[in-house]
């Protein structure tokens, strides 16, 4: 997708870089100097390493006040105080505002919050109700107690170390300490209590992803407008934030909904205190707090409370034991202040030594916990330091810089906090050499809160302990490497801009390539004497990738509504047939099936294969017909999927019995969950001969969803190499870490692997009969002259089909299949009527022998695996020699896609084809076992799913019982109109917003 990026900025580049450059050298206005930009990007190459050390260094050569372009972006950064004085107070006003970004705005819910908002009404208003009612100095001194309580927590725990003089990872008791104050001030939950609906480890996770993201580069902030969303699409930058977003509300709703219960405000926190306006709200009140409101601010004190008070306390322990004089002085002037007597420290200590004023200070100065205030935005022209700004210039006031200038400080990089005995300097943003929480309008709110936690835990740890290096360790040992985030913290490394720098370079790196071999291109497809399949237009080099934007099989689908059933597409350098016809598909898997037969290469299928070692993504050849024979015969003939009938029914009647408990309540089951649960059980007895349901199982249901997600995503996810065979595809996927994630997958699964096969090695690890166990035995029983031979690669491999194929695919049939009959309870109500007729209204339990008895049950699964196919394109296959297909020319090692998805929709195959009726198969001879090919879910000829009956007595024995056991309704009111059908996914395509109904058990 890359290579699209290179081919727009190519024309994009001869198009504007002269107005462009043209715009900068005619400017009548003084703007300040910057260091030379490039056509387009501007100073973005110019990006490595951590930007306040980088803008310090930039400063050092072109000024206080500098001038950048990062893209399409004017930056003005500024690095002096005097030049910060008439940004935050002469020009507080015009300077007020705030750029809108991406990640800002959906951390923020549209910019609702009080930090990221844009000046203006909403933001007074915001700002008036942040000052005023919940961060008042009064409001402030009510929590008091909470500080004081949390403090004296971790003294105790501190104590524990100190009595085995054990060493304490004080970034993670820091942390802890200001999440528990800010979960008890903003939530009124506490981690110390049971009930606490989130550990500390997971807080300090979303925190932490939350401060990344809020770091990470998108194209649309450097690039407004269609062309930065549209390379965001392409280089999935949203998809992090999309997932930080996605938990953190969660969480919030969480918090909101424990609050809207009976006695859920009993506590005076934030969150109850922004509800109770809420609640009081009039009608005639223009100003209205709603819900997006209470977690937009809730998301401002969780980024803002946590991480930047823990972070103060961090550095200024790491700086007192780096000079043990100041650590002396402090914990002698403490202690002689109040005492050597004291079992507390309470706040009403804070004012009485000054001495940790003066530490607290300089700890400030040398690392202020936000290294630049967050940005403003320029709401007109303004003069600063004789420079002219213009209008919605985004000015950037590097703290760390005026911190450390040696024209305010003497000797500015040691830690001296006698520097401000005589001195009347403060960080409350009178004073512009010293910055912590900005200044003017848009200074943090809540100041007096974060100095109060981190004044009351250093006085703390002071007062009660001296303190040492781990093992000997030596005072110059000490790492004070920073690391790169919003908020810089000790021991770490986080390179967004090292990965943005390789970006735009290979952008214009490629563009000469582009315009170098774009004409050869273009000459030898024009010279095919073929005669190809009709083709959309395409772009040098990268072919028709520009038209992949959606769902592959609906893009697809409509290409195939203007250029037919047989369309050729050039993915890059890979030609692409897709068949969106059931008359192309025969000619295909049957006419054709022997030259057809094989499998495309990418790089995710042969890294989760081991190198093609399976059934499904292996080339034609000896190899797979050997291990094709293998899956038939051996693993999934009629007899072996016969002999784990017991093991579907055990776990079917499971959850009847799980769902029956639900039905007592009538309380909402998520049935994407329920089903993944179910066919991941069956699957885990049936290939690993071990059971969820046993305690001495070593995974847990999550972890598998989690692996088995992730697998598909890694199998789905593009990689240059793909599109791009041979040196430039791997150097591409080189630069851009394309396989990354492929290779943790690969390692996580390859251990589950390893641990299975590991069990079924030990002495009675084979009692059971699974698929495991069988290949296991058919490697101690193969002959040293045996032709074909397992090892255990090919187990590993079966094992990444088996779950993959078993569990994804039959949980998405089953959610696709209650999902149409709750939307039409016609068909609902009749499935029903039919089954319990047929079975008796008094039957306690439903086994496979009832399947064969319940036609309409068959009609059901036919019509939801038409609509709704898991896999909407066969597994690609790949032409081994010239074929002909409908009288175009398919060459050699042309790739294969099948769109049983458009097929199953055809107009010309199927009546109201997008209706869900399973009546339109009454009368008709059209199974899905692969002979007809209007209806494709399990393929058809040589490579047709080997495991197709296993899944499909999944699927119906599952769904007779949910249809027998219980009726279904629609959670909360919920009408079936509102039921939402979007789809989601890459390989299989899944129901994006789970299926939650509520089961009524039948009387």
């Amino acid at each position: 997708m890359a290579v699209l990026l290179c081919f727009l900025l190519v024309s994009l580049l001869a198009l504007v870089s002269s107005i462009f450059l043209t715009n900068i050298k005619t400017s009548k206005l003084n703007l300040p100097p910057g260091p030379s930009t490039l056509p387009i990007i501007g100073n973005l190459h110019h990006f490595a390493g951590w930007p306040s050390r980088y803008f310090h260094n930039l400063s050092i050569k072109y000024g206080p006040v500098m001038l950048l372009r990062l893209g399409f972006l004017r930056v003005v950064v500024i690095s002096s105080s005097e030049a910060a004085e008439e940004v935050l107070k002469t020009h507080d006003l015009e300077c007020c505002s705030r750029p809108n970004t991406l990640v800002s705005g959906k951390l923020s819910y549209g910019f609702k919050d009080v930090n990221f908002a844009p000046y203006g009404e909403y933001w007074r208003e915001m700002r008036k109700l942040v000052v005023i009612e919940l961060f008042s100095l009064k409001k402030v001194q009510s929590f008091r107690y909470i500080r004081e309580e949390e403090s004296d927590l971790m003294v105790k725990k501190v104590s524990e170390s100190a009595l085995k003089r054990s060493p304490v990872d004080l970034n993670k008791t820091f942390f802890s300490l200001t999440a528990s104050i800010i979960c008890r001030v903003a939530l009124g939950l506490n981690f110390h209590e049971s009930g606490f609906v989130i550990d500390q480890e997971r807080i300090e996770e979303i925190v932490t992803e939350a401060g990344e993201v809020l770091g990470t580069f998108t194209f649309s902030d450097f690039f407004p407008g269609a062309l930065g969303r549209f390379v965001d699409w392409l280089f999935q930058r949203h998809k992090k934030i999309n997932k930080v977003v996605e938990e953190l509300d969660a969480f919030y709703q969480h918090v909101i909904d424990e609050h809207l219960k009976p006695e859920g405000r009993k506590n005076p926190d934030i969150v109850s205190l922004m509800l109770d306006m809420i609640d009081k709200r009039g009608s005639e009140d223009y100003f209205k707090l709603d819900m997006d409101n209470v977690k937009a601010i809730i998301m401002d004190i969780f980024l803002a409370g946590i991480d930047t008070g823990a972070t103060t306390m961090i550095w200024a322990m790491t700086e007192l034991v780096r000079n043990p004089n100041v650590m002396k002085k402090a914990q002698e002037n403490i202690r002689a202040t109040l005492g050597l007597k004291r079992e507390r420290i309470t706040e009403e200590d804070l004012g009485k030594v000054d001495y940790m004023t003066f530490i607290i200070k300089e700890t400030f100065r040398l690392h202020p916990p936000v290294p630049f205030l967050l940005p403003r935005d320029t709401m007109s022209h303004v003069k600063i330091q004789g420079y002219d700004i213009p209008p919605k210039t985004q000015i950037r006031v590097n703290v760390w810089t005026i911190g450390r200038d040696p024209k305010r400080w003497t000797d500015p990089e040691d830690f001296i906090p006698e520097r401000f005995a005589d001195s009347s300097v403060d960080f409350r943003g009178q004073h512009f050499e010293l910055l912590p929480f900005g200044s003017g309008r848009r200074i943090c709110p809540a100041m007096a809160m974060g100095t109060a936690t981190v004044e009351l835990g250093l006085m703390n740890l002071l007062y009660f302990f001296d303190w040492g290096s781990p093992d000997g360790m030596n005072i110059e040992e000490f790492d004070m490497e920073e690391a790169d985030n919003l908020t810089p913290r000790l021991f770490g490394s986080y390179r967004n801009r090292e990965k943005l720098k390789m970006e735009t370079l290979l952008c214009l790196f490629l563009a000469l390539f582009l315009t170098l071999v774009s004409s050869i291109f273009l000459k030898k497809t024009k010279n095919s004497k073929f005669n190809l399949p009709p083709s959309p237009s395409s772009l040098p080099i990268i072919g028709n990738l520009h038209h992949l934007a959606g769902l592959p099989h609906r893009c697809f689908h409509n290409l195939s509504i203007k250029y037919g059933p047989v369309v050729l597409l050039r993915l890059g350098s890979v030609p692409v047939v897709v068949i969106s016809s059931s008359e192309a598909a025969e000619a295909v898997l049957k006419t054709h099936d022997l030259e057809c037969c094989s499998r495309p290469k990418t790089v995710g299928t042969g890294k989760l294969s081991y190198g093609f070692k399976d059934i499904t993504f292996s080339q034609y050849g000896a190899y797979w017909r050997e291990m094709r024979k293998l899956g038939v015969i051996e693993l999934f003939s009629l007899k072996k999927v016969q002999s784990f009938r017991y093991i579907r029914e055990d776990e079917v009647g499971f959850v009847v019995k799980k769902l029956s408990e639900a039905s007592l309540t009538q309380s909402p089951v998520d049935l994407s969950k329920t089903f993944f649960s179910l066919t991941a059980s069956i699957i885990c007895r049936v290939a690993l001969g071990q059971n969820f349901h046993e305690s001495d199982f070593f995974i847990d249901q999550e972890k598998i969803e989690e692996l088995v997600t992730e697998a598909t995503v890694a199998l789905g996810a593009f990689t240059f190499s793909d599109f791009f065979p041979g040196v430039l595809g791997r150097f591409l996927d080189l630069l851009f870490q394309r396989h990354k994630r492929i290779n943790k997958v690969f390692e996580d699964l390859d251990a589950f692997y390893q641990h299975v096969i590991d069990d079924h090695l030990k002495p009675e690890g084979r009692k059971n009969p699974d698929i495991v166990s069988m290949m296991l035995d058919m490697i101690d029983e193969q002959g040293s002259e045996d032709s074909f031979k397992l090892n255990m690669d090919n187990v590993k491999a079966i094992l990444l089909d088996v779950f993959l194929a078993g569990i994804d695919t039959s949980a998405v049939t089953m959610i696709w299949a209650m999902a149409e009959l709750v939307k039409n309870p016609r068909v609902m109500k009749k499935a029903q009527e039919n089954i319990r007729t047929t079975l008796g209204l008094n039957r306690e339990r439903i086994t496979e022998d009832d399947i064969g008895k319940v036609d309409y049950l068959k009609l059901i699964v036919k019509e939801t695996f038409r609509l709704h196919p898991a896999l909407p394109f066969i597994i690609p296959r790949e032409t081994m020699s010239h074929v002909k297909i409908q009288g175009y020319d398919i060459p050699q090692k042309t790739q294969i896609q099948i769109n049983v998805w458009s097929i199953g929709r055809d107009p010309e195959r199927w009546i109201n084809p997008e209706e869900f009726n399973p009546e339109r198969f009454t009368d008709s001879s059209v199974d899905f076992r692969g002979q007809h090919y209007e209806l494709l879910p399990f393929g058809s000829g040589r490579r047709m799913c080997p495991a197709m009956p296993m899944g499909v007595a999944n699927v119906e024995l599952t769904l007779m019982n949910l249809l027998y056991f219980f009726d279904w309704g629609l959670p909360d009111g919920m009408k079936v109109g509102e039921l939402d059908m979007e789809e989601a996914g890459n390989i299989s395509i899944v129901k994006k917003i789970p299926l939650q109904l509520v089961p009524l058990r039948r009387n």
